[in-house]
C-alpha cells in the first residue's frame, strides 16, 4: 500500500512511476479532465476506447492494442465519471484478459466503487499482477481529506514511492493519522452511508424532474449525463445555463480525443447547499431543454 495526497496525485504517481515519455495510455472515450490533462501534462500520448453501457468496449480496446502497443488502461470501472455506467463483472474479466494478452498495466481508479448499488469485483482483482488499485476519501468522506491509497504489485512499490518523494516528499502524516481514526473507529461508514442516503434522495429528484428525457444515472450517483435534444450542442446548452446560474459541466470537457463528439453534460447533484436547492436549478435546466431554441437564451 502506497499513500498518496489524494486521488489525483495517485493518477500522477501512478503514471509517471509506470509509463515512460511519449508512452501510449488509454482510458474511456468520455473520461475524467483530470485524466485528460495529467497524460498530457506529462508527456505521455492518450488514445480513448470506445464505450457501450457496461464501459469500454472489449473489440475496440484489442483492436486499438493491435495498432499500437499501450503501457497502460486507465478505467474507472464502477458509476463511470462522466457516463455514469458500472462495468460487470464479465467485462472486467475479458479487460483484464487483453491486459494480459498485451501485457499493460490496468490503473483501476475506484474512487466512486462504494456507490455502486450491487456489488461488483475491483477491475484490478482479475488482474492483480498488473494492476494498480487507486482510491481516496474524497468522495466517500469529505474532499478535505486528502489522502489517497494504491494497492500495487510488490515488484512497482519501489518505483510508487520513489515517485511519491519525489512530487511531494510525504503525505501530510497529520491527514493521514486522521483518516485511519475516521476509518478504524467506525465514522467513516456512517459518513459514506449518510452520503448515499442523500444522493439516492436527490436521484429520486433528478428523476422526478427529468422524466422523460434521456438520463444515464446510478441509484446512489453523484451526477447524471443527460443527453440534450437536437438542436441543442453541449458547450451552448453549459454555457447558457451558466448564464442562467446554474454551473453543470459540458460532455466536450470529457473527451479522450478531439476528434471525438457527444452532446450531453453532466450535472452534479451533491453541490446545492439543500435539496429543494437543488430541484430549483434542475427545473430551470428542464425548461431550457424543452424550449429547444437556443438563441431565447442569449
Amino acid at each position: 500500500m502506497v499513500l498518496t495526497a489524494g486521488a489525483q496525485h495517485g493518477l500522477l504517481v501512478a503514471i509517471n512511476a509506470l509509463t515512460a515519455h511519449q508512452d501510449l495510455i488509454l482510458c474511456e472515450a468520455l473520461c475524467y479532465p483530470g485524466i485528460i490533462s495529467l497524460v498530457h501534462g506529462n508527456g505521455r500520448r492518450l488514445r480513448g476506447v470506445e464505450m457501450d453501457s457496461e464501459g469500454i468496449v472489449p473489440d475496440s480496446l484489442r483492436a486499438l492494442c493491435r495498432q499500437e502497443k499501450p503501457a497502460m488502461l486507465i478505467c474507472v470501472a464502477s458509476c463511470q465519471n462522466p457516463t455514469t455506467v458500472v462495468m460487470s463483472n464479465a467485462r472486467r474479466a475479458e479487460i483484464a484478459q487483453i491486459a494480459r494478452e498485451f501485457d499493460f498495466y490496468i490503473l483501476d481508479d475506484d474512487i466512486y466503487g462504494f456507490l455502486t448499488a450491487e456489488p461488483v469485483e475491483a477491475l484490478s482483482s482479475f488482474a492483480p499482477e498488473r494492476s494498480v488499485y487507486l482510491t481516496s476519501l474524497s468522495k466517500s468522506i469529505s474532499p478535505a481529506l486528502r489522502i489517497g491509497y494504491l494497492h500495487a504489485p510488490a515488484e512497482t512499490l519501489s518505483r510508487l514511492t520513489s515517485m511519491v518523494r519525489t512530487s511531494i516528499w510525504m503525505p501530510s502524516p497529520l491527514i493521514a493519522q486522521l483518516a485511519s481514526n475516521i476509518i478504524t473507529s467506525g465514522i467513516g461508514a456512517e459518513m459514506l452511508q449518510t452520503q448515499k442516503q442523500e444522493a439516492a434522495a436527490r436521484q429520486a429528484i433528478a428523476a422526478e424532474v427529468f422524466h422523460g428525457l434521456e438520463v444515464a444515472s446510478q441509484p446512489y450517483g453523484y451526477h447524471i449525463w443527460v443527453t440534450l435534444p437536437e438542436p441543442w450542442t453541449s458547450d451552448e446548452f453549459a454555457n447558457l445555463a451558466r448564464a442562467q446560474g446554474v454551473n453543470i459541466s459540458s460532455g466536450t470537457q470529457f473527451l479522450a480525443e478531439r476528434s471525438g463528439h457527444t452532446r450531453a453534460v453532466r450535472i452534479v447533484l451533491m453541490s446545492p447547499t439543500s435539496r429543494s436547492e437543488l430541484k430549483f436549478a434542475l427545473t430551470k435546466l428542464r425548461s431550457m431543454i424543452e424550449s429547444a431554441e437556443p438563441r431565447l437564451y442569449y
